[in-house]
């Protein structure tokens, strides 16, 4: 299949790196919350929240997608697969944002204490995630 069809072998490389991440994540929460900032396993679980949000966003986001564009493009041309490229590339730009603001977060200090802002982890976690979903 990959030497019929030749952009199957980037976009294949491309989801396992974006599948890596999201188990990267599950791995890199627990140590980012819970040993580095010191909250209990209860409160340093709530990150994972993020992710759920954010996988809810991407697939509203592409189910709207499909029901709207995709669907007028279907109809005007028949069989348009690169329409689904649209939503990807939306969380191609939004998964190095998010991966960017989650290193940025556990690396800021505010006025020599660490930040605890759970908005911006859920928010950072919630761009990866959404990117992902999208994918």
């Amino acid at each position: 299949m990959l030497v019929q069809e030749p952009i199957l072998a980037p976009l294949t490389l491309y989801m396992g790196f974006i599948y890596g991440f999201l188990y990267l994540c599950f791995e890199a929460f627990p140590i980012a919350f819970e040993e580095y900032r010191g909250w209990d396993i209860g409160i340093g679980s709530l990150p994972f929240l993020s992710i759920t949000v954010g996988a809810l966003i991407g697939v509203v986001i592409f189910i709207v997608h499909t029901m709207t564009r995709m669907r007028r493009k279907l109809e005007a041309v028949g069989d348009a697969p690169e329409e689904r490229l649209v939503p990807m590339i939306i969380g191609s730009v939004m998964m190095p944002t998010g991966i960017f603001w989650f290193a940025w977060h556990e690396l800021k200090l505010e006025g020599g204490k660490e930040s605890n802002n759970l908005s911006k982890i859920v928010i950072t976690g919630g761009l990866a995630e959404w990117s992902k979903a999208i994918d």
